[in-house]
């Protein structure tokens, strides 16, 4: 059993020191690739529903701009927020929000401010330390 284990342990020394040789050989570029492909491919594959309409939005044009957004968009997106805000009574900052529904920053104040002036969210403190509450 012995004999066994050592040659175990050999093979997966040796493939150890294949990987290492191969990532080595890499460039920085195509290992950034990977890397961002994988957890691409991980994150859509444990999202939900709402976290998939959210990226559907954010798509940009080649210049980089976010594509112009519907009233509906806006609505659909401040019902997630909504929905992940009454999950979290003590209240979220508008980081957290965008972290978790995984949006740019440049989209929250739209929808947060709609959110407000239409009384279905509510907010404490000023500036960073700004919580938002469902209403």
């Amino acid at each position: 059993m012995s004999s066994l284990k050592a040659s175990l342990e050999s093979l997966a020394a040796g493939f150890a020191i294949d990987v290492v040789r191969a990532i080595q050989g890499a460039s920085l570029l195509e290992l950034r690739r990977e890397v961002a492909g994988s957890s691409i491919r991980e994150r859509k594959a444990a999202e939900s529903p709402p976290l998939r309409l959210v990226e559907r939005m954010v798509k940009r044009s080649s210049s980089g701009r976010l594509r112009r957004r519907s009233s509906e968009d806006i609505a659909a997106v401040l019902e997630s927020v909504i929905n992940l805000l009454r999950n979290h009574s003590s209240g979220w900052a508008a980081e957290q929000i965008r972290r978790t529904l995984q949006m740019q920053s440049r989209e929250m104040p739209r929808i947060l401010s709609d959110g407000l002036r239409r009384g279905t969210l509510r907010k404490e403190g000023q500036k960073r330390a700004t919580k938002y509450f469902a209403v």
